[in-house]
């Protein structure tokens, strides 16, 4: 009955720091998927986007 409290229980638990490192991960992952295929993302992210966040 304890697994039926999570829907993905390896990423529900995982400890905090674990948990920034893998939303990061998957911020920069959409931002570069926006960037390489939207033109309006491409644009829009222009002045800022990514060399400036490191990605």
């Amino acid at each position: 009955m304890a697994d039926d409290r999570y829907y993905h229980p390896a990423v529900e638990t995982l400890a905090r720091p674990d948990l920034d490192t893998l939303i990061d991960e998957r911020v920069r992952s959409t931002v570069r998927y926006a960037e390489e295929h939207s033109p309006f993302y491409r644009r829009w992210f222009e002045p800022n986007l990514p060399e400036k966040l490191g990605a």
